[in-house]
């Protein structure tokens, strides 16, 4: 692309429009990884469609150019996969045919080597290529949750046990009645992982989950993220789970972010006021449909206490720039896109509005906040399920935060990694940042005590991951958990075959103070 864009300034510009951005490197990553998407799409694609010819027989013909790509995607949008392929189109499309060719080559390329080595699992793809191209990310903060740490999350928090409501998982209308929601989806690694659950709960009862698709596109499934082209990959990425099926609704969306026609609009964050006008806030948001994008009215979608599941991996932006390393910065939780020093000043202080009273602080940053958002927007009885900063656990100012959770929630669970570095200490892919991750249900607490695990390492692959999530809910039912009361014998060994790849203790939460339970190689020293 960059070469593209030393010649042609008209097309540079014409796709930074697409997007919504100024040009410049980041929005030619994007559009590059958005083309490359499509292409390891198509080539996937091809012998599951009627009539599609697959990127090796076009270049068999000697074929592979522009306007025969072009057509192809066309036959792809008539069935489903709008939001991957039409912006992909839409990019090609204005790129002249002479920079094209060597181009269209290259990723046809890329896409063969990446299916002739099975790279291609596609929020791997995407979710990985994606997040590396994003130069804001220092500003976003929304890094990439791996494969096998999403499997972890979501074993632990989708369990047949969902909701009381949950009689029979072999019933589609309990399942398409679910409402599971990811307000930083991000490139949609985690939405992607909780839909397959889903269907497998599904099938696992005697259901088919490729009947009920359309219906959970439409209704069950909702993301949001402010980059259009993250949202439209996870359009695409959840779509994929049954690719001939086709949709006419979805609700995973773009919301605005920075200035918008005089208002300045908060992204996600916007959320946390349920009574926002549309008219008077000048706020809206696309959503990325199987046959198109429309303007959606995201509030009537979204109401406070509506979701049985949360899930999230949020930015973790702080506002002041403790790092010192962009001191002409004023505010780094709203300095992506380009924002002014004003805007930045003006969104700050909407967002100490609409955080006013709650467990948010400014020095835990923005990760608090959605915290808030997801206690706000999960029923009653419903899950939360996040991967945070390690600092939840024993940072003062996530003190707020963790008495939110003892008192309003249950069955809460608490991972961390016993890794020498932060580095290794992380559940997301390239990061140098501790995490944890937390999974609650918001019920009242019978007793105030949580279940905490500690692994030696990242899980490397979904199986483990999902095999570890297994085992902790089979101790927790089992009551086989050791207790920290029980003294220094150390937590309860989780095992992968014959490796022990953590421990898992059963420990009261104080009333206030840290949760001191974190990144202990051995939970005898507890």
């Amino acid at each position: 692309m960059s070469e593209i864009a030393k010649e042609n300034g008209e097309a540079v510009e014409k796709i930074a429009k697409e997007l919504f951005q100024e040009d410049g490197e980041q929005t030619r990553r994007m559009a590059a990884t958005i083309l490359a998407s499509a292409f390891v799409f198509h080539e996937s694609l091809a012998g599951k469609l009627k009539g599609l010819n697959s990127i090796d027989a076009l270049r068999g013909t000697k074929r592979l150019g522009k306007a025969a790509i072009l057509t192809e995607w066309q036959k792809i949008l008539v069935v489903n996969y709008w939001p991957i392929f039409d912006i992909a189109r839409r990019i090609l499309e204005v790129i002249p045919v002479a920079e094209s060719k060597a181009l269209i080559e290259r990723l046809a390329e890329t896409a063969d080597r990446l299916l002739e080595n099975r790279l291609m699992r596609s929020h791997d793809l995407t979710g990985a290529v994606f997040q590396r191209m994003i130069v804001d990310r220092k500003f976003l903060a929304a890094y990439y949750t791996t494969p096998a740490s999403a499997a972890l999350l979501l074993g632990l928090a989708l369990v047949p046990d969902l909701t009381p409501a949950m009689k029979s998982w072999a019933n589609p209308e309990n399942v398409t009645s679910l409402r599971v929601a990811d307000f930083a989806c991000g490139t949609g690694t985690l939405l992607t992982t909780a839909y397959s659950r889903i269907g497998q709960l599904h099938e696992l009862a005697g259901g088919d989950s490729e009947a009920i698709h359309a219906e959970m596109m439409a209704h069950a499934i909702v993301g949001c993220d402010v980059l259009p082209s993250a949202a439209h990959l996870t359009a695409s990425m959840i779509a994929g789970a049954h690719p001939t099926v086709k949709y006419d609704q979805s609700l995973v969306m773009t919301v605005p972010y920075g200035k918008m026609d005089g208002d300045l609009a908060l992204g996600s964050l916007d959320l946390l006021n349920p009574q926002a006008k549309f008219v008077e806030m000048a706020i809206t948001a696309k959503a990325a449909e199987g046959m198109g994008e429309k303007e959606k009215e995201t509030w009537a979608a979204l109401p406070h206490a509506s979701f049985d599941l949360v899930v999230m991996n949020p930015p973790f932006t702080r506002p002041t720039n403790h790092e010192g390393t962009r001191h002409d910065v004023p505010n780094p939780m709203f300095a992506a896109f380009a924002s002014t020093a004003e805007e930045q000043k003006m969104m700050a202080e909407a967002t100490k509005r609409l955080t006013a009273g709650t467990s948010a602080h400014g020095n835990a940053g923005e990760a608090s906040i959605f915290l808030v958002l997801a206690d706000r927007k999960v029923k009653s009885g419903g899950i939360v399920a996040l991967v945070m900063p390690l600092s939840l656990m024993l940072g003062e100012s996530w003190e707020r935060s963790r008495v939110l959770l003892t008192k309003n929630y249950s069955g809460i669970m608490v991972l961390s990694i016993a890794g020498a570095t932060d580095e290794e200490s992380s559940f997301s892919a390239d990061t140098d940042m501790a995490e944890c991750l937390v999974v609650a249900r918001k019920s009242k607490p019978e007793s105030n005590r949580a279940t905490f695990v500690v692994l030696k390492e990242r899980p490397a692959y979904p199986l483990l991951g999902a095999g570890a999530a297994e085992q902790v809910h089979r101790l927790i039912a089992g009551n086989n958990l050791r207790r920290l009361e029980d003294g220094p014998v150390g937590g309860t060994q989780l095992h992968f075959g014959n490796d022990v790849i953590g421990q898992a203790m059963d420990v009261p939460l104080p009333e206030s103070g840290v949760w001191n339970l974190a990144r202990i190689a051995d939970l005898a020293l507890a």
